[in-house]
């Protein structure tokens, strides 16, 4: 079961679609990007156990990730030392799987060793999905640009 991965751009705004999502396909695991929500303010989906990083020192609402997961899997949280707006679980499903949710938002800069570090600190074997904010035709994209050329690598 593959995870589903989706820059939602708002949770609340786009909970309707997420619903109707799940019902037609019931995902093992939902991530998302941009899901805006605040520390003290993160949405539940029913059914599903959830694990947050929101944004922080932000005055509204932005960015963040969230992973989702069916209840009846086992999940854990993994710590992660990022500057990045990164999270990692670990999820038995037939077996053992880290699955790494990451938002490069497009006005912040990264390089490799950020997210060689992120790599170097979760389990293997590893899916890492997100939104990377580049273009690469190894990616699906008609055109090519320097970020794309980076996470290629």
């Amino acid at each position: 079961m593959a995870p589903v991965q989706w820059n939602c751009n708002g949770f609340y705004a786009r909970k309707p679609f997420l619903q109707l999502l799940l019902r037609s396909n019931s995902p093992a695991c939902l991530c998302l990007q941009e899901t805006n929500f605040k520390n003290d303010h993160c949405s539940k989906l029913k059914g599903y156990s959830a694990a947050f990083k929101n944004r922080l020192h932000q005055n509204i609402a932005s960015g963040g990730v969230a992973v989702f997961t069916k209840s009846e899997f086992f999940i854990r949280e993994l710590p992660l030392n990022s500057p990045l707006e990164v999270i990692a679980v670990r999820i038995r499903l037939a077996s053992e799987v880290t699955i790494c949710n990451l938002y490069l938002p497009p006005n912040r800069n990264f390089d490799l060793t950020e997210l060689d570090s992120i790599v170097n600190q979760l389990p293997k074997p590893l899916l890492l999905v997100g939104d990377f904010n580049c273009h690469s035709p190894l990616l699906g994209s008609r055109t090519h640009d320097g970020r794309g050329k980076t996470i290629e690598t």
